[in-house]
């Protein structure tokens, strides 16, 4: 029989649900034809924390099944190519951001930088404004890789202080759709960048950019000047 709550030790009720993901098993049986016969529906905001769930579970992060469960999340379609009753979810911001904590979290930089590409062109997720949370985890991304990729970081940096500047500079390779964007880049995208400097061991590229990031905050829309290739770090 399944326990459809059960108090914990701070009093909070748990579902069978959270029971099983917080014990990091699989669902059983009894509890998948329990969720199937109840009349609960999934929601973008389910499909989150679903995504988040495996973004942070222990290393390394379970960033297949969150692809898989997205993929499924937002496909009209079941398994067996029946319409699903209550249709698509749509993903947001907070989606794709979890999405790429997974991959930040495997050392991915490669789908990180491909599902960045994706969103900057604005043509399949139209309503997902870009924010510093999703230029920044693909920053940090560059820094936790095998080889910190310094010069992608600088690159990513970059990019996302002229996209969050004004959704003008940024449209797609037929210069017809504009991406969608929120907010400017803050301490938190700068700060993931001189990690990956650091952990490659270029203290002095970080120290400048610690000094590009003082001018940035004074105007938003500057890009940093700083290279690898800039002689003074030679």
């Amino acid at each position: 029989k399944i326990k459809q709550q059960q108090q914990t030790k701070e009093g909070n009720v748990v579902t069978p649900i959270q029971l099983q993901l917080t014990n990091g098993q699989e669902l059983s049986p009894d509890l998948i034809q329990f969720i199937s016969k109840s009349k609960l529906r999934p929601t973008t905001r389910l499909m989150n924390a679903a995504i988040d769930a495996c973004a942070r579970s222990q290393p390394p992060a379970r960033q297949p099944s969150a692809f898989q469960l997205f993929q499924t999340a937002t496909s009209p379609l079941n398994s067996d190519g029946s319409k699903k009753p209550g249709g698509a979810l749509s993903p947001n911001v907070f989606t794709f951001g979890s999405l790429l904590a997974c991959c930040a979290r495997n050392r991915d930089v490669e789908t990180s930088v491909e599902l960045l590409l994706v969103l900057e062109e604005g043509e399949r997720y139209p309503d997902v404004a870009l924010n510093e949370v999703i230029y920044s985890t693909v920053i940090s991304a560059c820094e936790r890789s095998e080889e910190p990729n310094v010069g992608l970081a600088l690159k990513v940096l970059n990019r996302a202080i002229l996209t969050l500047a004004d959704t003008n500079d940024i449209t797609n390779d037929n210069n017809t759709r504009k991406a969608k964007t929120k907010g400017t880049m803050g301490v938190v995208g700068f700060n993931a960048a001189i990690s990956t400097m650091a952990r490659a061991a270029q203290w002095k590229m970080a120290v400048q950019l610690l000094g590009e990031m003082i001018l940035h905050s004074q105007s938003s829309d500057a890009p940093i000047t700083i290279t690898r290739t800039n002689p003074i770090f030679l």
